[in-house]
C-alpha cells in the first residue's frame, strides 16, 4: 500500500533542516506544506536541491502552499504545487449577463466542500457549525472569483479597441463581488480575528527585614542562616612625585647639580671611572660625577671610530651661582692628562644647563612644610588610586564607603628646593578594598523568606540599604546594617498557562485562571464577540501579569 505523508515546516525553517525532514522520512509519497514567507521560497536553488534527492530513488515530492512564490518556483523545477484553498476545481454555474434587473444574475446550487488540511483547520476550527460555513464561503468566494475573471477575459480586447462594459454587466457583477467580498470578510474573520487575552493580578505580600550582614574574606560559602557572605579583596598600588613649597628662609651654600654625557672616542673597550672622577671646563671650573660608571666603547663604521657614550649625574666642586653653566659643548678629564691619547679621546658634554647652585639667603622646608607635602600627597595618590581599583572590580562587587585601607609602602622627602623655591615628596602607596557580590546576599535574605513565608513565593521588587557599621580591615571584615524591604507573589509560569488553556471553553478558562494559587484578582475576554473558546494556535493567546 502507498504510504503518503505530510510534512509541515516553519517559514524560519532553513534548507538544511528541511531538507533532513524530507530525506529522513519514510513514505512513497511526501507533501511539503509550507507556510507564507518560508525562507524556502528565497531562492529557486533550494527548490533545485530538493528535485536532486529525489532523483535518486522512488519517492516523490510535492508541494501546499498559500503563498504564490512557493507554487510557481516549485512548478518551475518539475514539482507538483498548489494552494490548498483552491487545489479542486469548483463545480461549474452558469453567469447570465442581461439587461432584465429582475432576474437573478447568478445561481448555483452549493459548492462541494473543499478538504481542508489538518494544520489549516487547528486555526481556522471554532464550531462545526461556523467551520461548515466557512468552507462554503470560500468555495462560493472562489468559483465567483473565477467567473468573474472569465467574464473581464470575454470583454476584453487585445487590439486597439478599449475595453468597455455595458450598463447592464456592470449591474449583474455588482452581486458576484458583493458575495466574493462577505467570503472573504467571513474567512479573515474566523481565521485571522479570533484572540483570547488574560490579564492576571498577582497576590502581593511585603516583607521587610532590619539585621546585620558579615561581609568576611576568609567565608568560602555563605552562611545563610546567620547571614555571613564571602568577601573579597582587590589590591591595587601607585607612586609619584609631587612638589611643595618651602616656606623657611635661611642662609645657604648650595652647588650646582646637573646631568653629563661621557664620551669614549678612544677605544673600542670600555672604560670605568670612579665616583668623584673630575670634568673640568676650559675657565678652570671642576665637575664630579656623583656615581662611578662604565662608559662603553667605541664602535668602528667604515674604517672610522664611532664614540660610546653613557648620561651620569654631576655636582659642582664648590657651591655658587657661577656653577649654574651650560650648555657646554666638551669638558676634559684632567685625571687622564698623563695619557695624550685618553686624554684627547675622552670628555664630556653639558647638553643642558646646570642649576641650583647658591650662596646666599634660600627657602628649605621646615617641619611644617615636610608634614603637609607628605599629608597632601598621600591624599592625592590615595584618590587617584581609588578611581583606579574601583574601575577594576567586576560590575557585580558592591564596594561601601569606608571599606578601603591605604598603607604606604615607600617615601622619600627632599630638602633641596628648585628654581621655584619648593622641595620634592616621593610617596608609594597600596590600597586595598573589601567587596562582596550583592547576589549572594539576596540569596541568604531568600533563605530567611523562605523559613518565614514559605518558598513557594518569589522576589517581585525590592530595596536594600547597607550601612557601613564596622570594618575589621585588618581582618578583612565587614559588619553591615541591613535595612530590607521586599514585594513577594507566588509565580506564575506564563509558558505552562499558556498551554494548559489552548482550546478550552469559556467557563473551562475561567476555572482554569481562577483557581490559580497566588491569584489576586484576573480579566479574562475573547474577541471577537462571537468566539467561544479559546483559540487553538497560542500566538492568537495573550497574557500579561502582574
Amino acid at each position: 500500500m502507498k504510504k503518503v505523508v505530510k510534512i509541515n515546516i516553519k517559514k524560519t525553517d532553513e534548507l538544511p533542516v528541511i531538507a533532513e525532514q524530507v530525506f529522513s522520512t519514510d513514505a512513497d509519497e511526501i507533501i511539503l506544506v509550507v507556510p507564507k514567507f518560508s525562507k524556502l521560497a528565497e531562492s529557486i536553488d533550494n527548490f533545485k536541491f530538493l528535485k536532486g534527492g529525489f532523483t535518486k530513488n522512488n519517492k516523490t515530492l510535492s508541494f501546499e502552499s498559500v503563498d504564490d512564490q512557493v507554487v510557481n518556483l516549485a512548478t518551475k523545477i518539475g514539482f507538483a504545487a498548489e494552494n490548498p484553498f483552491f487545489a479542486k476545481a469548483p463545480e461549474s454555474i452558469d453567469l447570465e449577463i442581461s439587461s432584465d434587473k429582475s432576474k437573478d444574475p447568478v445561481e448555483q446550487d452549493d459548492p462541494v466542500e473543499s478538504p481542508v488540511d489538518e494544520p489549516v483547520k487547528a486555526e481556522v476550527e471554532e464550531s462545526e457549525e461556523l467551520e461548515e460555513n466557512i468552507n462554503k464561503s470560500e468555495n462560493k468566494a472562489h468559483q465567483v472569483f473565477k467567473e468573474v475573471e472569465q467574464e473581464l477575459d470575454r470583454d476584453f480586447d487585445p487590439g486597439p479597441k478599449k475595453v468597455h462594459f455595458s450598463t447592464s454587466r456592470k449591474l449583474g457583477l455588482a452581486p458576484v463581488l458583493a458575495v466574493f467580498l462577505i467570503g472573504i470578510g467571513i474567512w479573515t474573520a474566523m481565521k485571522i480575528l479570533p484572540q483570547a487575552e488574560v490579564k492576571i493580578i498577582t497576590k502581593k505580600t511585603p516583607w521587610e527585614f532590619q539585621g546585620e550582614a558579615v561581609i568576611d574574606k576568609r567565608a568560602v560559602a555563605s552562611d545563610l542562616q546567620d547571614l555571613k557572605i564571602p568577601g573579597q579583596v582587590f589590591t591595587q598600588r601607585k607612586n609619584g612625585e609631587l612638589r611643595f613649597a618651602a616656606t623657611a628662609k635661611k642662609m645657604v651654600k648650595r652647588k650646582a647639580t646637573g646631568r653629563v654625557t661621557i664620551y669614549n672616542n678612544h677605544s673600542i673597550k670600555p672604560q670605568q671611572l670612579v665616583a668623584t672622577t673630575r670634568f673640568q671646563t676650559n675657565d678652570g671650573k671642576v665637575f664630579r660625577i656623583d656615581k662611578g660608571v662604565i662608559v662603553p666603547g667605541a664602535k668602528k663604521v667604515d674604517g672610522k671610530l664611532v664614540p660610546g657614550s653613557i648620561t651620569a649625574a654631576i655636582t659642582a666642586d664648590k657651591a655658587g651661582e657661577s656653577y649654574n653653566i651650560g650648555p657646554i659643548k666638551k669638558l676634559s678629564i684632567p685625571g687622564f692628562k698623563k695619557s695624550p691619547d685618553k686624554y684627547a679621546g675622552f670628555y664630556g658634554e653639558f647638553k643642558e644647563p646646570l642649576s641650583g647652585g647658591l650662596i646666599g639667603n634660600s627657602y628649605l622646608p621646615n617641619e611644617k612644610d615636610l608634614a603637609v607635602g607628605k599629608k597632601k600627597s598621600i591624599a592625592a595618590l590615595k584618590s587617584s588610586l581609588e578611581m583606579t581599583l574601583k574601575s577594576q572590580v567586576p560590575d557585580d562587587f558592591k564596594i561601601l564607603e569606608g571599606a578601603t585601607q591605604v598603607a604606604i609602602v615607600k617615601e622619600k622627602i627632599g630638602t633641596k628646593v628648585d628654581e621655584n623655591n619648593k622641595f620634592p615628596v616621593f610617596t608609594e602607596i597600596e590600597a586595598s578594598v573589601i567587596g562582596f557580590r550583592e547576589k549572594d546576599l539576596l540569596a541568604a535574605l531568600k533563605y530567611q523568606i523562605d523559613q518565614d513565608v514559605g518558598k513557594e513565593y518569589s522576589i517581585k521588587s525590592h530595596k536594600i540599604d547597607y550601612k557601613l557599621k564596622k570594618a575589621d580591615l585588618d581582618n578583612n571584615k565587614l559588619f553591615l546594617d541591613i535595612d530590607f524591604s521586599a514585594v513577594l507573589i507566588k509565580p506564575i509560569n506564563e509558558k505552562k498557562l499558556r498551554q494548559q488553556i489552548v482550546g478550552k471553553s469559556e467557563s473551562d478558562l475561567k476555572a482554569s485562571i481562577f483557581g490559580l494559587p497566588g491569584l489576586e484578582n484576573a480579566q479574562i475576554s475573547l474577541w471577537p464577540f462571537w468566539v467561544s473558546k479559546v483559540p487553538q494556535k497560542q500566538s492568537k493567546i495573550k497574557i500579561s501579569i502582574d
